[in-house]
């Protein structure tokens, strides 16, 4: 596969062998092979065909009080932390004047209170993907599970009228999920996703969580090795699927949100 035509010659466009596009940052040493920092004019292509393409944007969620002080062992340690809920705000206010198709969201609190005020703002509703709740990453390597735990979620009613859960499901996975279990729902979200290329949809917001993203940007961008794709709270990546897939940034500030058709 080929990796589509750049735009500028200024910009240093890597035609990867698996058909993903990237460019190149020329502070970022070896990693800026695969880190793009600051504005991307990548979005607007030189050759314009009738071929589908989706915009899909990975977000982390903000800062829940799990982050800010270590502690996971509490209820409340799902819940965004203050400095998390301005976070919140500023994912509302960069997205005020952008157009989604479709907004998909982890079942876990710290991501629903993320998107929660925008969809507020802008009345829209998202769908819960259970897939895309946090994966585990402590422990050996492991197959690709058949199959994953559930159990009941939690949605406070004040927020409920905004989500929606895939298919009519409420669920999210069980404690004690394996490895492979939780390798499992990447395989599937990414599994989705494609279907809804398949199905026409422009362009995505999928709001998850750090390892997970982690996992599914390696499973899309089909790497030889894994790669560390870290994200801070509501870091985002831009990706441009079509019969390739380019890869239009990494961890990029929120600020820098642009959604494109």
């Amino acid at each position: 596969m080929v990796a589509g035509k750049r735009i500028d010659r200024n910009e240093n466009l890597i035609k990867a062998i698996f058909g993903i596009g990237f460019r190149f940052h020329p502070q970022g040493g070896l990693w800026g092979w695969f880190f793009l920092i600051g504005e991307s004019r990548f979005l607007g292509m030189t050759e314009k065909t009738d071929q589908k393409r989706m915009h899909l944007y990975l977000l982390r969620h903000g800062e829940s009080y799990g982050n800010a002080t270590g502690d996971y062992s509490l209820l409340e340690s799902d819940s965004l932390s203050e400095r998390g809920c301005e976070q919140a705000q500023k994912v509302a206010e960069a997205l005020s004047l952008e157009s989604l198709d479709r907004i998909v969201v982890s079942p876990l609190l710290r991501a629903t209170q993320t998107i929660f005020p925008y969809l507020e703002k802008s009345g829209q509703t998202a769908e819960i993907w259970p897939e895309l709740a946090e994966i585990p990453w402590r422990g050996e390597r492991e197959p690709v599970a058949e199959s994953w735990p559930t159990e009941p979620p939690r949605l406070p009613e004040e927020m409920a009228h905004r989500f929606v859960f895939w298919e009519g499901n409420p669920c999210k996975p069980a404690p004690g999920e394996s490895i492979g279990q939780g390798l499992r729902r990447v395989v599937d979200a990414e599994a989705r996703l494609r279907k809804l290329y398949d199905e026409g949809c422009q362009s995505l917001l999928m709001v998850s969580h750090g390892h997970f993203l982690r996992k599914l940007l390696n499973l899309i961008l089909k790497t030889e090795k894994p790669l560390f794709y870290h994200h801070r709270n509501v870091g985002f990546s831009r990706l441009i699927i079509e019969d390739n897939i380019y890869c239009n940034g990494i961890n990029l500030p929120i600020d820098d949100i642009s959604v494109g058709h």
